[in-house]
């Protein structure tokens, strides 16, 4: 159930307005060389248009600078403003940047968002790739900007954002976790979020782990498929999990019955087993009509079967169930033993009749020697 995996943009951003209604003003260096270390300060204020208000007379700057003379507010108007655009956007958490989880469970950030503080390095978490992706060195040397520039207006932009009193309160209500709004911001998930982001798991009626939320946002999955499958276990800890999982690779209409597997109570890994081996949920019911066993039980025992490439009849499970061995199932090594023992005697028998005729013997050689006897199937063998 796992795989590499590339995260997508939050889904509402229009990326001709700045993350922020009306203007934001802050005050900023205004520098008269390009190797100076500090200038005097004056204030700015980027408009909802994207526009910039400066106390100069830029025309006029841009004139003096054609013959040699030097402002910083001419780059940071034409330059640092335009080209930090998704920058100002990670700074608000109105646009996550694409980060990769590859196979190894490492995070790594994507080839067009690289620079040299980042190519070719790993991460261990989504908050520490994310909070170097939106952070002021990376993206002054990626977009090669000034960093005493990108510095200011990112701090400005991230204070601005956070929300705060009812709404911080209002949002945390959402959140297992007593820190999980700090650390969710942290991870680039903004407080206003977190309604949208939870309704995927609307079913569970607590407040969900921060895994889940990361889980939504990070993954690269289709978080629709959570919905459906919840409904069989609606538990916050279940939804955590599914947040990270790849959805079942089958038609969206069917879904909701994979689901199924999980209502069953098996482990999670086992209900990964059964959605990677595309096991029908509807051969549980089946099993359990033939034996009378719980459903957990019979879930357990057609998984463990459909794990070593067998697939029993009722008559089978019945057999099983008749010597009460649903706890030995034999495992995929021992029923491919048992094929090249049955072969060496020059007997073929079916791979599913073999592993069920291995769960009565109990063993390879109890089972080779009732081959060697003349049994053939399950009904050759003696009952109890």
């Amino acid at each position: 159930m796992t795989s590499s995996r590339t995260s997508g943009e939050l889904v509402q951003i229009d990326a001709d307005r700045p993350p922020w209604s009306g203007s934001l003003s802050f005050t900023i260096e205004c520098r008269h060389a390009r190797d100076a270390t500090s200038g005097e300060r004056h204030r700015v204020s980027i408009h909802e248009d994207w526009s910039v208000s400066t106390p100069h007379d830029l025309d006029a700057e841009r004139v003096a600078m054609a013959f040699g003379g030097y402002t910083s507010c001419i780059e940071l108007v034409d330059r640092t403003i335009p080209l930090l655009r998704e920058g100002i956007g990670r700074a608000a958490r109105t646009i996550r940047p694409s980060v990769r989880h590859d196979k190894r469970r490492e995070w790594r950030v994507s080839a067009s968002d690289a620079a040299d503080c980042c190519r070719g390095k790993s991460f261990l978490s989504v908050r520490s790739i994310v909070e170097h992706l939106r952070s002021a060195p990376h993206l002054a040397a990626s977009l090669e900007l000034p960093l005493w520039q990108v510095d200011t207006i990112l701090r400005h932009v991230a204070r601005r954002s956070r929300p705060s009193g009812d709404d911080a309160t209002s949002a945390a209500r959402h959140v297992r976790e007593a820190d999980g709004l700090a650390h969710l911001w942290r991870s680039g998930i903004h407080p206003d979020e977190l309604p949208h982001l939870a309704a995927y798991a609307a079913v569970v009626h607590e407040a969900l782990p921060v895994a889940y939320y990361e889980g939504v946002a990070y993954s690269g999955h289709d978080p629709a498929w959570i919905t459906h499958t919840l409904i069989h276990r609606p538990d916050a800890d279940t939804a955590a999990w599914l947040a990270w999982q790849a959805p079942p690779r089958v038609d969206p209409s069917v879904v909701a019955q994979w689901g199924r597997w999980l209502g069953y109570g098996l482990s999670r890994s086992d209900f990964g087993l059964a959605i990677d081996l595309a096991l029908s949920p509807d051969a549980v019911p089946f099993a359990v009509e033939a034996t009378g066993w719980s459903l957990r039980t019979a879930a357990r025992v057609v998984l463990a079967f459909a794990v070593c490439g067998c697939h029993p009849t009722p008559d089978h499970l019945r057999a099983v169930a008749r010597h009460g061995m649903e706890y030995s199932v034999p495992g995929a090594a021992a029923v491919d033993g048992a094929v090249v023992d049955a072969s060496g005697v020059g007997v073929t028998i079916d791979r599913t009749e073999l592993a069920i005729m291995l769960a009565l013997t109990g063993s390879r050689p109890a089972l080779l020697a009732a081959i060697q006897r003349g049994c053939r199937t399950t009904a050759d063998l003696a009952t109890p």
